[in-house]
């Protein structure tokens, strides 16, 4: 009776391994393809096409700006036609156009997925071709908010002292 159960409880161990090892496969597989997910969808961002700008800043820079080691970037919207393809130096940024009391806001921010608001920067070129989304130099929200909320978090945790000497 002992043997037959623990044979029993030998064949449930293995078919959990099973799964265990078929779980950990599943999950290395999905992990390396969401990897080369991100990898294409940087490679295809790269390739985008626009127009190249200036970046106009004071000498402040935030740690939370994205675009703070960016002298350049690359405009991607629809009502320009695209010329430069964006790289590592003039990264793309897309123009989001808004309605805020009646008026339209325009401000250009990175393509990458966020929560990004106003940073001190400006975008702007000479290309008469930008003209046509504005004429005066474009606000850049490169700000990266999430970021600024785990700074708030962590200066929040040291002025309660729940932060134990951690973070």
């Amino acid at each position: 009776m002992k043997i037959k159960n623990l044979q029993n409880i030998l064949k449930i161990s293995e078919d959990i391994f099973g799964v265990v090892i078929n779980l950990s496969l599943y999950l290395t597989y999905r992990n390396k393809n969401a990897k080369n997910l991100k990898q294409r969808k940087m490679e295809n961002l790269i390739k985008m096409k626009g127009l190249t700008a200036e970046i106009l800043r004071g000498s402040y820079t935030s740690p939370i700006n994205v675009m703070k080691d960016s002298k350049k970037v690359t405009i991607i919207d629809e009502a320009l036609d695209g010329v430069f393809e964006a790289d590592e130096e003039a990264p793309a940024v897309k123009i989001v156009r808004r309605v805020l009391c009646g008026n339209e806001y325009i401000h250009a921010e990175p393509i990458a997925e966020g929560s990004y608001s106003a940073g001190g920067s400006f975008i702007y070129t000479s290309d008469s071709r930008v003209r046509a989304i504005s004429k005066y130099p474009i606000p850049l929200h490169d700000r990266d908010m999430s970021k600024e909320l785990i700074k708030w978090s962590c200066l929040s945790r040291k002025l309660s002292g729940s932060d134990n000497g951690k973070g």
